[in-house]
């Protein structure tokens, strides 16, 4: 089920609107994603994840797309259009689209993050072959 960051923060939850966000990564996860050709080239987007965040707006999550190039920069502001453009044309509205991190973020959607178990530093079900490498 959904979990609301209040029940876990208690009187020291922030005071948002939405508690239940989802933020899903563009490049590699959400669009296809090879080379960097420039911000206003978004690969097509990989359909069974569309699928997975219309699935997840309708049962009431907050989506947001979480991506590097919304970092701020001289180019932010034509990036974040190119973004929402892409989502709007592939279905998923006018939808949030932002480099940074908040509170509310329940969930990473990322082809390249790594599950690490909370309060351990232990990789969550594999085996840390970096770690493994440097160590030995």
């Amino acid at each position: 089920g959904l979990v609301d960051p209040c029940t876990l923060l208690g009187d020291n939850a922030p005071m948002a609107p939405h508690l239940k966000t989802i933020a899903v990564d563009l490049d590699g996860t959400l669009a296809k994603h090879g080379k960097w050709r420039g911000y206003s080239h978004i690969g097509e987007p990989i359909l069974a994840m569309l699928d997975r965040v219309k699935r997840a707006i309708d049962a009431g999550y907050r989506i947001v797309i979480f991506t590097a190039r919304a970092a701020p920069g001289p180019d932010q502001a034509f990036a974040i259009q190119q973004v929402k453009v892409w989502a709007f044309n592939n279905g998923l509205g006018d939808i949030e689209v932002t480099a940074i991190k908040d509170m509310t973020m329940t969930e990473f959607w990322d082809d390249r993050a790594v599950r690490v178990e909370a309060n351990t530093g232990m990789v969550g079900g594999i085996r840390d072959t970096l770690w493994a490498e440097v160590s030995e």
